[in-house]
């Protein structure tokens, strides 16, 4: 797994560098700001991008710019937003943009080593991943005729899990998370025609209610 880093805070990118190399990552890049990313990049992509939301040169969403060329010019390049801030028009632009391949983490609420490697594996698989406080919110404000169950599901698909996933964490039969996702897309008004990602749907029609 070879990985790039974007980060303006040297202090925080050398110790993410060594955290990842300590669990077997290769960080092939370090650097501290969107163009050297892109440069950097050019020649020889990596499997994931690992960018901070806000850092030069222009700071504000700096992250989400950068976010969105890379997937332009690779666009097989998985992409995590690892961010001080849980805004959700922050996660709800960079899945409209990134559909498939992405994530975005709350630097704060990661306390597992492994979520953050777990998150760069699988974004470089072409999974969606959200921060688990993001998703614990979509499935308190999902809609009100949704069962207990379709919420835990809901929880589960939004924080980027697979239907075999989700079925061994609920002791439940892949089918059954199947069936749940169908009902929870009808009540929904999900489009059921190919070539939507009705998964990505459901998160987006969430964060979107929320106008945060």
């Amino acid at each position: 797994m070879r990985v790039a880093l974007a980060e303006d805070s040297t202090i925080f990118r050398n110790s993410l560098t060594l955290l990842l190399d300590a669990m077997g990552i290769d960080v092939v890049l370090a650097v501290g700001d969107g163009p050297a990313l892109i440069a950097g990049i050019a020649g020889d992509p990596p499997d994931t991008v690992v960018l901070d939301a806000r850092m030069p040169p222009s700071g504000d969403q700096e992250g989400f710019r950068v976010a969105e060329r890379v997937h332009r010019l690779h666009p097989q390049v998985g992409i995590l937003l690892f961010s001080n801030y849980k805004f959700h028009t922050y996660a709800r632009r960079l899945l409209e943009q990134v559909p498939a391949g992405v994530g975005y983490l709350v630097k704060d609420s990661v306390s597992d080593n492994g979520v953050l490697a777990d998150a760069i594996r699988r974004v470089a698989a072409g999974e969606v991943v959200l921060d688990d406080v993001i998703a614990q919110r979509i499935s308190d404000a999902a809609p009100q005729d949704l069962s207990s169950t379709e919420r835990e599901v809901l929880r589960h698909v939004a924080s980027g899990l697979q239907n075999r996933a989700v079925a061994e964490l609920m002791f439940i039969a892949e089918v059954a998370v199947e069936r749940h996702l169908t009902s929870i897309f009808k009540k929904m008004n999900l489009p059921l025609e190919a070539g939507y990602n009705r998964r990505v749907l459901a998160i987006l029609r969430w964060l979107d209610a929320q106008r945060i």
